[in-house]
């Protein structure tokens, strides 16, 4: 038996049986290493294929679905941030419209009043004409 990590101190019978290369492939701990030792023997590189496709397939499941989550976030974050403005200044936008519907009846008011002096005066410079 041939530990992974000690293929250093393998016999002859260790690396004519594979056992030294099936380590390594074992242990390998990056893509260009596994196909650095899967050169030359077309099942490891077969092999190497289908693992990296099955992999791709996955990271890319993996992207999308988190793009997908990340934008379905997004919308429900704004609709929630739109709707708690809209809760948080219902009421003042409200006191505003109260007060501009105020001022639209005073300024009539004054309009009126403004109105009834000018008839006055108007009929006070007659009357001293």
């Amino acid at each position: 038996m041939l530990s992974l990590n000690q293929t250093n101190i393998a016999t002859e019978d260790d690396i004519d049986n594979n056992l030294v290369y099936w380590a390594s492939i074992f242990k390998a701990t990056t893509w260009e290493e596994f196909k650095a030792l899967a050169a030359g023997n077309p099942a490891m590189e077969e092999v190497g294929d289908l693992i990296l496709e099955l992999n791709t397939d996955n990271q890319t499941k993996e992207l999308l679905e988190g793009q997908r989550r990340y934008r379905e976030m997004m919308a429900s974050q704004y609709t929630a941030g739109y709707t708690d403005a809209e809760d948080n200044y219902k009421s003042i936008i409200a006191d505003k419209d109260a007060t501009i519907a105020n001022m639209g009846v005073t300024i009539a008011d004054k309009d009126a009043e403004i109105a009834e002096l000018k008839k006055a005066l108007n009929d006070i410079k007659r009357q001293s004409k």
